[in-house]
């Protein structure tokens, strides 16, 4: 077939709690509502079994490609402090912060995109409630760095 790559959804520790959109549960097996960008995700496994796939997908000369969203954690709703887990933020199990009670600026607290065609918007905020990362400030953008590095070096390990 001429496949040379796996390209995986993002790998990391995402929201366990269900939201419910429009009378449907939703979850975040998907790696889409991160909580913890140096963890793996439970349901896919451990770091055991990720050295594993990378290991066993280069024996066989394919590359990992892993799908990266750093823009955002998982859905948050100020007016609800109980919805979901209000875009929580860990550092490898270290509680960071989160969107409701965000007092170091760790996300944009600009609330929903209503003007898909507005640039400031879908820079600056809420994409279909997602809390919204602030990239500049220098704990998230250090935190993103070293979980990018931590998966890539485990990733490049497996050529050793």
């Amino acid at each position: 077939l001429g496949i040379t790559a796996l390209w995986i959804s993002a790998p990391y520790d995402n929201n366990n709690k269900k939201v419910v959109y429009n009378d449907v549960p939703n979850t975040a097996y998907h790696g889409y509502w991160a909580r913890d960008f140096k963890r793996p995700e439970e349901h896919f496994g451990t770091w055991g079994d990720f050295d594993a796939l990378v290991h066993d997908a280069h024996s066989l000369d394919l590359k990992i490609i892993i799908d990266w969203a750093p823009n955002h954690t998982g859905p948050a709703d100020p007016l609800d402090t109980s919805f979901a887990e209000r875009g929580v933020l860990y550092d490898n199990g270290r509680f960071v912060g989160d969107y409701v009670n965000d007092t170091r600026r760790l996300f944009h607290d600009n609330g929903g995109i209503v003007d898909w065609n507005d640039r400031y918007e879908s820079k600056y905020m809420n994409i279909a409630d997602l809390a919204d990362l602030v990239q500049t400030n220098a704990e998230v953008h250090h935190l993103l760095r070293d979980s990018l590095d931590l998966w890539h070096n485990t990733i490049s390990m497996a050529f050793v």
